[in-house]
């Protein structure tokens, strides 16, 4: 049993393991274990932890808001704004597509009185602030069995067995939904874009301004939008292994499920909402005394995806012959692998019955085939060789082979140089390309309609499409080492490793700007790809409806270093031993570009890209106790 906190009791943990078992394999030639395990994890919100993250260095940067205040003005008590091109613009036709450009205009307010503290100084909006609902870490639980049996059938041969079972479960918050001027978004079902009323028209109960009028408004009576996920996966290994003269031989199969349900708790139902909002039946100053209440505009979702792969493996090993350094190394495999995955959203979300959400779905399987050997080759005592090769036949994109090989030369007996050479690559993912969707909403400035920056369309509200792509390529990559082992003493050890890595074709989206930005271009790449409605009086262009992109081989990052591992064990006689680590990562060069047509741009020393990471560490042992201190290290970074 464990359990972990920190110095303002947060960042609770506790964790449980048992452990049972039978069987000698030696006396008894079998054996069977089983270990249990439970973990709890409890949420960490930004209120609990703001007294860390509201530093005075983040205050005023650009990037990273976590000092300013984050009261979002989309509030329960309905702010209402008047004044039709003054203050917004919006399609009268649909109501919809409008955009707030001014908060703090003539007649600008909420409908309800505004709660002390949630106005900001010089404006009439009421303000909700958001962080009570922002996890830094959500709620979670995890169960985890897992067995093992083996069974010796005489002294060259055994049989083994495992199975697992893992759940995890965790809970998100999120505020509660909003409308107003937050944009359309596409309804993958029925091929269309979803619009809401986002203006009250004259006469609406609760627009007493005798004209349109925008709004924003937070929906508190139907509650938070938190999301509850549950992850199962199980797991079944079967092997056997036996020796057939001189050669090692072990052959399993496995099958590998995982099942995960998402919950979205507390949306808005579109159809129910658009109603309501047109008639007046729901009141937006009152919630409970309108004819439509939260209860009817109230509902959750449920999306559900299903992964699974099969594998049957064979491998086998030897050595032979003799060389001026020793025998010769051989191993080999072949394996066999079926790959599926299904990922099904709610029907309502596919139906854009979900207030501001898209849907996500795949459907896809793929066979994969591969053979692989490796070859040790002790040229002399001092010197080793190593030649791999691995062929892996897909039956969706095809072929990919990747050779390596590597060398260790011992120059003195506590002098060791060594380097290699490997190729490398990630297959697609069955996500980019098999048949799979994400539709979404968002915003975008499109430059033939965009004109000096007041029209809607900088900042037009589109529906999103991602789809796969099923002539993307598989990823490259070319990997360099080269390094040296001191070992000065029995006790101490140095190691220096040089590394760069080259990786090509890298699976990416199509950016946005991108296809805005070649809309008439005859590349096939950009050829159809924004789907535009009628043109308004006046223009030869009408408004973008949606954008489909999806996925290509775009980019190319490029990755240069040194890593240093530093050891050395102390004695310290009656009062134990002390064993003493450093270990340290320098990037020299981490460049990368998003398409082709981009030149590499360095992201090295701003954030996610360190310079530097180090750990040290240093265990003390004296006699059964065994006590281990660990310090990390991230050097700075900057903002964009």
């Amino acid at each position: 049993m464990q359990g972990a906190t920190n110095y303002s009791g947060l960042y609770n943990t506790g964790n449980i393991v048992g452990s049972f078992g039978v069987g000698d394999l030696a006396a008894d030639r079998y054996n069977l274990f089983v270990n249990v395990e439970g973990f709890h994890r409890d949420r960490v919100g930004f209120r609990d932890a703001e007294s860390f993250l509201n530093r005075s260095e983040f205050f005023n940067s650009t990037r990273y808001r976590t000092g300013q205040q984050a009261f979002s003005s989309y509030a329960p008590q309905f702010n209402i704004f008047p004044g039709p091109d003054v203050n917004f613009v919006f399609d009268p036709a649909t109501l919809g597509s409008a955009q707030i450009f001014n908060i703090n205009g003539p007649g600008i307010g909420s409908l309800s009185p505004c709660p002390a503290g949630q106005q900001r100084p010089g404006q009439t909006v009421c303000r909700f602030d958001i962080w009570p609902y922002v996890d830094i870490v959500p709620k979670t639980d995890r169960a985890n069995i897992f067995s093992r049996g083996t069974l010796e059938l005489n002294g060259t041969t055994s049989l083994f067995a495992e199975a697992s079972f893992n759940q995890i479960k965790t809970r998100y918050s999120g505020a509660p939904q909003v409308a107003g001027d937050f944009g359309s978004f596409y309804a993958s079902g029925t091929n269309t874009i979803v619009n809401i009323p986002e203006v009250l028209p004259p006469g609406h109960p609760n627009n007493n301004t005798g004209d349109f009028a925008a709004y924003r408004y937070r929906f508190t009576d139907v509650g938070p939008t938190d999301g509850e996920v549950k992850s199962n996966t199980i797991r079944f290994l079967l092997g056997a292994k036996t020796t057939f003269g001189a050669w090692d031989i072990e052959a399993g199969a496995l099958y590998n499920e995982n099942k995960t349900d998402a919950t979205s708790l507390n949306q808005i139902r579109t159809s129910v909402f658009t109603r309501a909002l047109l008639d007046g039946t729901y009141n937006f100053a009152n919630p409970t005394a309108g004819r439509v209440t939260a209860a009817q505009l109230r509902v959750n979702s449920t999306d559900t995806a299903k992964s699974s792969f099969s594998i049957l493996d064979l491998k086998t090993s030897t050595e032979f012959g003799s060389l001026p350094g020793g025998a010769i190394g051989v191993a080999a495999g072949l394996e066999y692998r079926r790959e599926e995955r299904r990922a099904t959203p709610d029907v309502l979300k596919t139906q854009g019955e979900i207030l501001g959400f898209g849907a996500a779905s795949a459907e896809g399987s793929r066979n994969l085939v591969s053979a692989y050997a490796e070859l040790r080759l002790p040229v002399l005592k001092s010197l080793e060789i190593q030649i791999a090769g691995r062929t892996d036949k897909y039956s969706d994109y095809g072929r990919s082979s990747i050779p390596k090989i590597g060398a260790a030369w011992t120059v003195l007996p506590n002098l060791k140089l060594r380097g290699s050479y490997a190729e490398g690559f990630r297959a697609p993912s069955l996500t980019e390309i098999s048949k799979s969707s994400v539709s979404a909403f968002t915003q975008v400035l499109d430059p033939k309609l965009c004109i000096d920056g007041n029209q809607n369309e900088c900042a037009q509200p589109i529906g999103l499409l991602i789809v796969a792509n099923p002539n993307v390529k598989p990823e490259t990559a070319k990997t360099y080492n080269a390094g040296v082992v001191f070992e000065p003493t029995k006790d101490s050890s140095l190691s220096l490793d040089f590394y760069k890595i080259d990786r090509r074709n890298e699976i990416n989206i199509l950016s946005l700007n991108q296809i805005l930005n070649n809309e008439d271009s005859t590349d096939p790449r950009y050829v159809g790809r924004i789907v535009r409605g009628k043109p308004a009086p006046g223009q030869t262009v009408g408004q973008i409806q949606v954008i489909r992109t999806g996925f290509f081989n775009l980019g190319q990052t490029v990755v240069r270093g040194v890593d240093v591992d530093a050891r050395q064990k102390f004695s310290l006689g009656e009062y134990g031993r002390l064993d003493a680590s450093v270990l340290l990562s320098y990037t020299d060069q981490y460049k990368n570009s998003g398409s082709p047509d981009s030149p590499l741009v360095s992201q090295n020393g701003f954030r996610d890209y360190p310079r530097v990471r180090a750990r040290t560490s240093g265990t003390w042992e004296v006699g059964n106790w065994a006590s281990t201190a660990t310090a990390n290290y991230l050097s700075g970074f900057k903002t964009f």
